[in-house]
């Protein structure tokens, strides 16, 4: 609950640092584009191949053919139908500068699909991506605009939901926007990535990066193996987590992350928004050579040069820890989901002493 009030406290001043000189948001603006009960298969900045997960994915009861409902007043902006990507999909724009997006959908509302079928006809094209002038084809809150589907690169019937500050194409977390998703389920923390950044650095008297196992101990983390990690020179972190929510068992993205070393925060992140350009520096983000060869998506927690990503809160030396002084030292992450259900991994460091 307070990780919520202060999510709302950023929306009320403009929705955090790196936006803040944008209008607010009204956090009760937007409803459920669904009447059934509401389950999710994905959330908002999933770690997906090349790509930040763009919104939501509610899923529907596995079947096709359900009444999907605008989520505000506005107009349908852009419609586009293509056997990749989204699919059949809807863009509706909304008089205080968003844009929702509506994708996979397997059929449009009645006057949506009359424009649309006019324009294939015209451009003798069924592929297409039509934008549509302000004022052809209005919609209200809670109209249905189309039905569910499975259309495009989709896994199994769903719908994909954005929202989107239209001309800064930034993507914003549904789930910030009171979306009725039940979730009393922590984040789980699956292994520790350590990682000799210079070529004098090592890990446990290894050139190359070591991966620790985790286990539960109550609500909190700890290696498997009980151990002080040995390092020396200049040392990143990195860690596999997900976030697991009531009633699935879709494996979903992580809302925030801290990483402290002595009790000082050294990286961190808030996945309340990202520009839909920076997307593609997903791939600095995560431990890309890693997910190439096992399929295992890692939280990178240190900065390559040229990751361009504006969703850090916290970057000191670039998140990389210098081991050189001879001590222990304790370092911690802590895990949160946008509904304040929180965990932690804790473990020790020993530092070689290096000479000057």
């Amino acid at each position: 609950m307070k990780q919520i009030l202060k999510t709302i406290f950023f929306l009320a001043i403009g929705f955090t640092a790196h936006a803040q000189h944008l209008e607010p948001i009204d956090p009760n603006y937007f409803g459920v584009p669904v009447k059934i009960p509401v389950f999710l298969s994905g959330n908002f900045a999933e770690l997906r191949p090349n790509h930040f997960h763009a919104g939501i994915d509610f899923k529907t009861q596995g079947r096709t053919g359900l009444p999907i409902y605008s989520s505000a007043d506005g107009f349908i902006a852009r419609i586009s139908i293509s056997p990749t990507g989204y699919g059949n999909a809807l863009y509706v724009n909304h008089p205080n500068g968003t844009t929702t997006v509506y994708g996979h959908l397997s059929s449009f509302a009645p006057q949506i699909e009359d424009y649309i079928r006019q324009i294939q006809y015209e451009k003798k094209t069924f592929a297409i991506d039509q934008t549509v002038p302000e004022g052809i084809l209005p919609v209200k809150k809670g109209e249905q605009i189309a039905k569910s589907g499975n259309a495009g690169s989709s896994a199994g019937p769903h719908l994909h939901f954005e929202i989107r500050r239209t001309k800064e194409q930034l993507m914003l977390n549904p789930l910030l926007f009171n979306m009725p998703v039940k979730d009393k389920t922590m984040p789980v923390i699956q292994a520790l990535m350590v990682y000799p950044v210079s070529d004098d650095a090592s890990v446990s008297g290894k050139q190359t990066a070591q991966r620790f196992e985790t286990i539960l101990a109550g609500k909190a983390y700890q290696l498997k193996v009980k151990q002080t990690i040995p390092v020396s020179g200049k040392i990143g972190f990195g860690i596999q987590t997900i976030d697991l929510l009531d009633g699935s068992a879709n494996k979903c993205g992580i809302y925030s992350l801290k990483l402290s070393v002595d009790d000082e925060l050294i990286y961190s992140f808030t996945m309340d928004e990202f520009k839909l350009e920076e997307s593609r520096y997903i791939n600095s983000h995560i431990d890309y050579e890693r997910a190439v060869r096992y399929g295992q998506r890692l939280y990178r927690t240190w900065l390559e040069p040229g990751n361009k990503l504006s969703i850090y809160d916290t970057i000191e030396k670039r998140g990389i820890f210098k081991a050189v002084d001879g001590q222990l030292h304790q370092v911690k992450y802590e895990i949160t989901d946008v509904y304040g259900n929180a965990t932690s991994l804790s473990f020790n460091i020993q530092a070689r002493e290096t000479p000057p």
